[in-house]
């Protein structure tokens, strides 16, 4: 009986030595994922960091380390950043059948709203959608940025071709100023008058060098003085150039009334030859 309780002690012992042999190695496992969390934590790999603590804040852990991993958990998963993919096309339609890669790992096959989290660092995104060119670019994930938006455009604008135009043809050139029959025919008397006077001058300066002329020729030719010969000459070159004037203003007068419409008026300039010169005539027939 004695040997029999001696044996029951000895395996009872050989148990509760096994135990905490047992036990001992969890912890030291437990222990060890601690500090490869903080080794993660450390180097900015929040994401590795979260799932380690998350294995050692177990209660098999203990107390003590289950109480530090679950706040390295709770620590890593506040600084851990977080992402939001969209897409639309060029013509602004939203696009949800477009598969996202991050560093050339896929991370979502579809784009349905949710978030993913990611380590901060530059990563490289690139989005695929069917029938459209895939869009490729880099950005800086930031430590702490929580539900930030990526939105990509796929693919180009549609243009409507344009309608060629038909050349403009540039505006006529304005009209020139207009002058009224009324102007043209006070303007046609105006130039008459002028005529008239000038053909006036002609007749008295041709007819006074003309009798000079004579009185030179019997007076006292040939020893007359220059005085007398230079006011002969004076005279007939004043009465040829108010014959010029008188010409010109006829002419002018002429046009000025035919523009003018004003068939009633049809003046008249000449010059008839006399023995002793000539003589201007101008005639206006109404």
């Amino acid at each position: 009986m004695r040997g029999k309780l001696s044996a029951v002690l000895v395996t009872a012992a050989l148990a509760l030595g096994s135990s905490q042999a047992g036990a001992t190695d969890v912890t030291a496992e437990c222990a060890s994922v601690y500090v490869q969390a903080q080794i993660f934590q450390k180097d900015a790999k929040y994401s590795a960091a979260a799932k380690a603590a998350l294995a050692c804040a177990k209660p098999t852990c203990g107390e003590a380390i289950s109480g530090e991993c679950g706040k390295l958990y709770d620590v890593a998963q506040s600084v851990t950043p977080s992402l939001i993919f969209a897409a639309r096309d060029a013509d602004n339609n939203e696009l949800l059948n477009v598969r996202v890669f991050v560093d050339g790992v896929l991370v979502q096959e579809k784009l349905d709203g949710t978030a993913v989290t990611l380590d901060p660092g530059v990563h490289t995104f690139r989005y695929e959608a069917p029938g459209l060119p895939p869009v490729q670019k880099q950005y800086a994930v930031r430590t702490g940025e929580k539900l930030r938006i990526l939105s990509e455009v796929l693919g180009e604008k549609h243009v409507a071709p344009k309608v060629k135009e038909p050349p403009v043809a540039p505006p006529p050139p304005p009209p020139p100023p207009s002058v009224s029959p009324t102007t043209l025919r006070i303007a046609g008397g105006v130039v008459l008058g002028v005529g008239a006077i000038a053909f006036t001058s002609f007749g008295l300066f041709r007819l006074s060098a003309m009798n000079d002329y004579d009185t030179l020729v019997n007076g006292c030719s040939p020893m007359c003085g220059q005085e007398p010969i230079d006011s002969v000459r004076q005279k007939l070159i004043l009465s040829t150039v108010s014959l010029g004037v008188g010409v010109a203003a006829a002419v002018t007068s002429v046009t000025l009334f035919a523009a003018s419409g004003a068939k009633k008026s049809s003046p008249t300039a000449r010059i008839v030859p006399r023995g002793s010169g000539a003589e201007a005539q101008f005639v206006v027939h109404f």
